[in-house]
């Protein structure tokens, strides 16, 4: 295992402009809630890197693996999801780091593609998107670049 994105939804792979036109609004899952042209652009990342999912959405809660997966196949988001953040620690960066202690596989680089920046000690792996507008061109790059070491930082 070498390279995961740490995946939140909301103000990723739906956007606050997108719910408005799209309704119904709200920030909790739904069938309803994905936008095919965010899932274009993120499965542009993972064809470009090969890495693996993680999602520390809040969607995440009361889910299982399995069953996020068959929400990602219903939306043709595309990577293997490997995991889910715990729901402990009081910010995202904790719950991410709490998940990184306890996986017992390697990993060579990883990114957070989320639109909040509660990351503490793992914000340079943030790419920071907006609910307003979540996951747009640029962040494709970002996130390419980081997760094919091509990054600075």
């Amino acid at each position: 295992m070498s390279k995961i994105i740490f995946l939140d939804i909301d103000g990723v792979l739906n956007c606050g402009s997108w719910l408005y036109a799209n309704g119904p609004f709200g920030t909790t899952k739904g069938d309803d809630k994905i936008d095919p042209a965010a899932v274009k652009r993120f499965n542009q990342i993972i064809e470009q890197t090969n890495a693996k999912i993680v999602v520390s959405s809040v969607w995440r809660i009361g889910e299982t693996l399995e069953s996020m997966k068959v929400i990602f196949d219903k939306h043709n988001i595309k990577g293997e999801i490997i995991g889910l953040t715990p729901n402990k620690g009081r910010y995202r960066g904790d719950q991410i780091q709490y998940w990184l202690d306890d996986f017992d596989g390697k990993i060579d680089l990883f990114v957070i593609l989320d639109d909040d920046s509660d990351m503490g000690d793992l914000s340079n792996k943030l790419v920071k998107t907006s609910f307003q507008t979540g996951l747009l061109d640029e962040h494709i790059v970002l996130c390419v670049e980081k997760l094919n070491g091509n990054s600075k930082d």
